[in-house]
């Protein structure tokens, strides 16, 4: 009860503790759905979509907040480009082991509103919103 009516109700009930726990989830639910998105460019000048759930072997919801962390865990924001490129040199090297032989990786920040149909529902122009972030080319 606490949670809702922000009053401390003395006893400990089964009812309380399942009221709570159900509303967990909406207590930080934000409107807007967020991911990262990295493109290999290969020899024809093609940009292609790399498959990060490789790299990510996790469920959605943590792969998502995992690259989100690993891009603004600083609260320096001017890092987040520096934390991309640095992104996009790692994956163009293990994208090279895998058999990839990309000239650069290119990492963009997406965006788009929030849907009760699905995380991904939304992701479409032009609700979609592309920030990119940073382009890693192959060093020689």
């Amino acid at each position: 009860m606490l949670t809702i009516f922000r009053v401390w109700i003395p006893f400990e009930n089964p009812i309380t503790y399942f009221s709570y726990g159900m509303e967990a989830p909406y207590q930080g639910s934000d409107t807007e759905n967020v991911d990262i998105l990295a493109e290999g460019l290969d020899a024809a000048g093609q940009w292609h979509p790399i498959d990060l759930s490789y790299y990510f072997p996790v469920l959605r919801g943590e792969a998502v907040v995992r690259k989100y962390v690993m891009l603004f865990a600083s609260p320096d924001t001017t890092q987040k480009h520096a934390r991309a490129q640095q992104l996009g040199f790692d994956l163009l090297a293990r994208e090279f082991a895998r058999g990839h032989n990309y000239s650069s990786v290119r990492i963009s920040w997406l965006s788009w509103a929030g849907d009760s149909a699905g995380y991904y529902a939304n992701m479409r122009a032009p609700i979609l919103k592309t920030e990119v972030l940073a382009t890693a080319e192959q060093r020689e």
